[in-house]
């Protein structure tokens, strides 16, 4: 892609993403949580943003939120005194949370679906700064961020082919 081909891009991004902005701040309840796309959009975008790979990382993000969730429930047990019940219930949960993502999750009964650990973590850490009340509107939000991602993704090629098209 030419210099010109990629400022046209980047100029369809900041669009996209602008677009995004005003119609999420529409949205009732969306409007509070639209940061949240932020997280799952460039973790889908720099992942390649392949269409096929969608389900992963919407499925994924999900399981992030999730963990992320069951973590603040372990922490608001408070089983163990002060900083250990934190070191303790986060040590555990993320060692459970890695051990699926990174090898039960990736075999091919699962087809992959549960194979994307920074996915995972973008929802892990989402969650962490909503709680455990609004887990439905981040996981829409982490869902809206990789459609975009994908939408931006999808429109490189036809830029770059309608800009760098050889002179006739």
């Amino acid at each position: 892609m030419s210099k010109k081909a990629c400022f046209v891009w980047c100029l369809a991004l900041g669009l996209l993403d602008g677009i995004y902005c005003v119609l999420c701040s529409h949205l009732p309840h969306i409007q509070n949580y639209m940061w949240i796309g932020f997280i799952s959009l460039p973790i889908y975008f720099c992942g390649g943003a392949k269409l096929a790979e969608m389900p992963r990382y919407l499925c994924c993000s999900a399981c992030g939120v999730l963990w992320g969730a069951l973590t603040l429930v372990a922490l608001g047990l408070g089983l163990f005194s002060g900083d250990l019940n934190m070191a303790i219930c986060v040590t555990v949960i993320v060692t459970l949370c890695c051990f699926f993502h990174l090898g039960i999750g990736t075999e091919d009964k699962f087809g992959g679906l549960f194979s994307n650990c920074p996915m995972v973590f973008g929802g892990f850490a989402a969650i962490f700064s909503q709680g455990n009340g609004e887990l439905i509107w981040v996981i829409i939000t982490l869902w809206l961020g990789i459609v975009l991602g994908w939408i931006m993704g999808a429109a490189a090629a036809p830029i770059a082919k309608m800009i760098d098209q050889p002179a006739k």
